[in-house]
């Protein structure tokens, strides 16, 4: 069963900028990542992994499915500076939302294309809009070169004893 309206809707609506400042309930995790073949698998696992401590299982699959697209995105367009990782995955949850955002060092923002049906590419931000609630791209905040693209997913927190975060004592 879906866990977002976009899922149910197949309708997105875009986030106008960065997601709102942190409140004290805020959930907040972080992942830096090189700009190299195995970081989406790495960032899917890691977002698994996040979401059933925080009790959000619910959401791992399309997480993982929104994770696996920026990621690899930003691999193939990402350009570290000195000493910064390629890529940055972060994920807030606050307020029945879960906002997954990935920036890099490349100032482009993403363009969603339109494919043929046999082009082997080009789909990846079109299923980011469609299973997220809504989406964005805006440069990085601190003023360096990149930018952000995030998702979020709106939902309600499992029930007590859902997920392996469940059976830790």
């Amino acid at each position: 069963m879906p866990a977002t309206t976009a899922a149910r809707t197949g309708k997105a609506h875009p986030c106008p900028g960065p997601p709102n400042p942190p409140s004290p309930q805020l959930r907040r995790a972080s992942l830096g990542l090189d700009a190299v073949l195995t970081s989406p698998g790495r960032a899917r696992a890691w977002t698994r992994e996040t979401l059933w401590q925080w009790r959000l299982a619910c959401l791992a699959d399309t997480a993982q499915a929104i994770v696996s697209e920026l990621v690899a995105n930003a691999v193939l367009h990402a350009s570290a500076g000195p000493r910064q990782p390629g890529i940055r995955l972060a994920l807030a949850y606050g307020h029945g939302e879960l906002a997954i955002q990935v920036s890099d060092h490349n100032p482009d923002l993403p363009q969603a294309r339109h494919p043929a049906g046999y082009d082997e590419s080009g789909r990846g931000l079109l299923m980011v809009q469609a299973l997220s609630d809504s989406y964005s791209c805006y440069p990085l905040e601190d003023g360096t070169a990149g930018k952000a693209v995030c998702a979020v997913l709106r939902t309600v927190p499992d029930v007590p004893g859902d997920g392996p975060a469940a059976s830790i004592s």
